[in-house]
C-alpha cells in the first residue's frame, strides 16, 4: 500500500477509537458508534485526488472520435460533391442560349459555379467571384478573387503576366474564346500542357434559371485530353459563371 495510505488507515482507526470511548461516555447506541467508525476507516483508506473526475475521456475514445468526425466530414464532402455534380447536370439541361449579344452583356461580375479547385471549402469560404472588365480599347479581360481571397488578372495586378482574354466570335457574339494559360507559371507541372492548349475554352452566354450565366465547355476546348491529374475527359458542358446581383 502507499505510506500515505497506511497514515491515514492509522489515523482513521485511532479516530474510531476515540469514538467508541465517545460513546461510552454519553451513552449513545452502539450501532450508531458502529457505523460512525466504519466511515472513518473507509475514509481513512482513500487516498487525497483518488476520488478525481471521470468525465475524461481516455485517449483510446478520443482518437475513436476523432476517426468518426474524419469520417463524417468525408461523408458530407462526397456528399456535397454528387451534389454539385447533380446540380452541374441539371444547369447543363436548363441553360438556354442567348441571342444578339452584345460585347456590354459580358463585362459583369460573376460567381464561378463549378470550378473543382475553387470552391468554400473549410476556412476558404468566400465566393470565387470572376470579374470581367472592358478596356478602352474594347477587349474584355478576366480577373477574380478565389474563395480563399486570393486576387489574380490585370485588374488587380496591372503590371502582372496573368491576363486571360476574352475574344468575342464573328459568327455568333454569344460566343466566345478564352485562354487561361497566362494563369500559369513557368515552374509549374501543367505549362507545358496548358501551352498545348489544355485551358483553351468556349465560353456561351445565355440564360440560367431567367438569370445571365455563362456556359463552359470542358479543357481542349471541349476535346478533354491529358492533364496533370490524368486524362481529362471531353465535355460540351462542364462549368457555369452566375450573374452576381
Amino acid at each position: 500500500k502507499d505510506p500515505r495510505q497506511l497514515r491515514y488507515l492509522d489515523l482513521g482507526v485511532l479516530v474510531s477509537a476515540s469514538v467508541w470511548a465517545m460513546a461510552a461516555g454519553y451513552g449513545l447506541a452502539l450501532s450508531c458508534v458502529a457505523l460512525v467508525a466504519l466511515a472513518c476507516v473507509l475514509a481513512a483508506t482513500s487516498t487525497p485526488g483518488s476520488s478525481q473526475s471521470n468525465s475524461q475521456l481516455p485517449s483510446e475514445s478520443d482518437t475513436r472520435l476523432r476517426q468518426l468526425r474524419s469520417e463524417k466530414q468525408r461523408e458530407a464532402s462526397a456528399m456535397q460533391q454528387n451534389d454539385a455534380q447533380g446540380s452541374k447536370q441539371q444547369a447543363c439541361e436548363a441553360f438556354q442560349h442567348g441571342t444578339a449579344c452584345v460585347t456590354a452583356q459580358w463585362s459583369d461580375v460573376w460567381q464561378d459555379l463549378f470550378s473543382p479547385d475553387d470552391q468554400p471549402a473549410g476556412t476558404c469560404n468566400l465566393l470565387p467571384t470572376r470579374f470581367i472588365s472592358t478596356k478602352q480599347d474594347g477587349t474584355l479581360h478576366v480577373s477574380g478573387r478565389t474563395a480563399c481571397g486570393c486576387f489574380w488578372g490585370k485588374l488587380f495586378d496591372p503590371v502582372g503576366v496573368t491576363d486571360p482574354l476574352i475574344t468575342q466570335k464573328i459568327e455568333d457574339p454569344c460566343k466566345a474564346h478564352v485562354s487561361f494559360a497566362s494563369k500559369v507559371p513557368p515552374d509549374s507541372p501543367a505549362y507545358k500542357l496548358a501551352q498545348e492548349g489544355a485551358l483553351n475554352f468556349t465560353l456561351t452566354l445565355g440564360t440560367l434559371n431567367g438569370s445571365a450565366a455563362i456556359q463552359w465547355n470542358g479543357m481542349y476546348d471541349g476535346k478533354g485530353g491529358p492533364f496533370v491529374g490524368g486524362e481529362v475527359p471531353p465535355s460540351d458542358c462542364d462549368n457555369f459563371w452566375a450573374l452576381l446581383p
